[in-house]
């Protein structure tokens, strides 16, 4: 197996940040990851020119979100195929959804970091095609891919697209709420819940929702993780990503979350 690559980068560190950068190093050495440290954000664009990453790892003891957001979208060009990993001291609900929507995979508070980390790299060994077999061993019914992320009560009948109304409605949330989420406003929604603006972020909150119920199995068990404080968002639930964030944030938050299940 080759040999994983994990980039460690750190603003403004602190006493804390070191420590939990230092255990995340000493655990993803211990599981077979190679790791480098650059001196900046700055030096990740030579640096990814001559560095493959699979794993980059922002720490900084400040949360400021403006630059947060511009270090993620930094780190992400220099690393396109990289899973980026951030970690601050200060955070805010706001902060974590913007820096959601920048593309990072994961944003934990110090305390969760090492568990975020083994979330990300504990079952990535797994190739698609050994997926399959574990999946057919155990006695699973293949299914089509695209099968697997379409949601069909989202969906209006006649269209086929999907329809806001009851997405808001599985999601529990307002018809308003998920405009706001989507990027659209609400009179557009009201007047067409269908409507092509909105369907990007919709797809995004199909997939979200079809990854959770592989997951969990029940609609119920869905709307119970929904609302349920989580160590990573500082105590808050998953849901408040979505109504004070973006449809697209909640999507990479839920992304991030399955790294570690189960293939």
């Amino acid at each position: 197996m080759a040999t994983k690559t994990a980039v460690l980068v750190e603003r403004e560190g602190s006493r804390a940040t070191r420590s939990a950068v230092r255990q995340v190093v000493s655990y993803l050495r211990a599981v077979g990851y190679h790791t480098s440290q650059l001196e900046s954000v700055e030096a990740s664009g030579h640096a990814g020119s001559q560095l493959f990453a699979d794993v980059v790892l922002l720490s900084t003891s400040s949360g400021k979100s403006s630059l947060l957001v511009a270090d993620v979208k930094h780190l992400r060009e220099a690393f396109p195929t990289a899973c980026v990993l951030v970690t601050t001291a200060v955070f805010t609900s706001a902060t974590v959804s913007e820096v959601y929507g920048a593309g990072a995979a994961v944003v934990a508070p110090l305390g969760a970091l090492l568990d975020a980390v083994r979330n990300v790299t504990v079952r990535d060994a797994l190739t698609l095609s050994e997926k399959v077999e574990v999946k057919l061993s155990r006695g699973d019914v293949s299914r089509h891919p695209i099968e697997e992320q379409v949601v069909n009560e989202f969906h209006d009948r006649q269209t086929g697209r999907l329809d806001a109304a009851l997405v808001a409605r599985a999601y529990g949330v307002s018809l308003s709420a998920l405009a706001r989420a989507l990027g659209v406003t609400q009179s557009a929604l009201s007047k067409r819940s269908t409507a092509a603006a909105a369907q990007s972020g919709l797809r995004e909150l199909e997939f979200a929702w079809a990854v959770l119920m592989d997951a969990v199995k029940s609609v119920d068990r869905v709307r119970a993780w929904l609302h349920a404080p989580r160590p990573d968002l500082t105590g808050r639930p998953p849901i408040g990503l979505l109504i004070e964030g973006s449809a697209e944030a909640f999507a990479n938050y839920v992304r991030s979350v399955v790294a570690g299940e189960p293939g």
